[in-house]
């Protein structure tokens, strides 16, 4: 982390710092910088700017006690446990729920009949972990 300075962000003093973060996406490691103005007054940067000359910024802000209804969960949530409960095909049947189906209706338990039905919800040419496909 290298101090920039000071500047002021929607009427926040801040210290503008320049961070270099590492990371390791999938065995790929990454480093990048970004630019973040960070006032005391907040758990999170009031503004990032990227490498890439994107920029993301609190704006309307407004202190003040938060009525409850803001951590109440809206009708209709549904917890999953899996990413693939979120995608939707045409149909309106999420993948997970049609492979419990198949499943069920099939009654197999072998982990390949799993890796079968999973594959057609992946991309082409996508390679399962450990199926040696």
């Amino acid at each position: 982390v290298k101090v920039l300075g000071t500047e002021k962000i929607q009427g926040y003093k801040c210290t503008k710092r320049q961070v270099t973060t590492h990371v390791e996406i999938m065995g790929f490691k990454k480093k990048s910088q970004s630019v973040q103005w960070i006032s005391e007054d907040f758990p999170m940067p009031l503004r990032i700017q990227n490498e890439d000359g994107s920029t993301t910024e609190l704006k309307n802000i407004k202190e003040g006690r938060q009525p409850g209804s803001l951590f109440e969960l809206p009708s209709g949530y549904t917890q999953v446990s899996n990413i693939f409960e979120l995608i939707d095909d045409s149909s309106g049947e999420t993948p997970r729920r049609k492979m419990r189906q198949e499943e069920s209706d099939s009654k197999e338990e072998d982990k390949s009949s799993i890796s079968e039905s999973l594959k057609k919800y992946l991309p082409k040419g996508f390679k399962l972990p450990g199926s040696g496909q």
